[in-house]
C-alpha cells in the first residue's frame, strides 16, 4: 500500500473528524472541521428577541475564563435562524433557534490575547448608552 496525501484548498487545523478510516459518507455528510485561525472572530448567538439591542458596528465588552476582559465590535450578523452548538444547548430540551453574529476585536493588539482562548467560552455584555 502507498501512502496518500491530500491537501487541503484552505489553510486551517483539523478540529474535529466525525466519520472513521473507511465508513461511507454522503456528500451532504460533514466529515471534518478545519477551524481558519486567521481572521480571529467570536460566533456569538443571541436570541431572536435580543436582535432589537444589538446592531453591526456596536462595540461589546468580552469577558474571557480568566475574568480577563477585552473590548470588540460585532461586524456581521446572520439573519436567518441557526441552531445553538450542541455544547450550548441544554440536553432533553427543544432546540434552541439563535442569530448568530461574527464578533472581532477592535484591535490587532487583541489577537495574541483572543488566541489563548482559542474554543473556550466567553462572556458578551454591551451597555446601554
Amino acid at each position: 500500500d502507498s501512502i496518500r496525501v491530500f491537501y487541503s484548498p484552505i489553510d486551517g487545523t483539523v478540529t474535529r473528524i466525525y466519520t472513521q478510516q473507511f465508513e461511507v459518507a454522503l456528500k451532504q455528510d460533514p466529515i471534518m472541521a478545519i477551524h481558519k485561525n486567521n481572521p480571529m472572530f467570536i460566533k456569538a448567538y443571541f436570541s431572536q428577541e435580543d436582535l432589537n439591542y444589538f446592531k453591526v458596528g456596536d462595540q461589546v465588552d468580552i469577558e474571557f475564563p480568566d475574568k480577563s476582559k477585552s473590548k470588540a465590535l460585532i461586524r456581521r450578523f446572520y439573519y436567518t435562524t441557526y441552531q445553538l452548538p450542541e455544547e450550548f444547548q441544554k440536553r432533553y430540551e427543544p432546540v434552541t433557534r439563535t442569530i448568530a453574529a461574527d464578533i472581532y476585536p477592535v484591535d490587532t493588539a487583541e489577537y495574541a490575547h483572543w488566541r489563548a482562548f482559542y474554543r473556550l467560552g466567553v462572556s458578551i455584555t454591551k451597555y446601554k448608552y
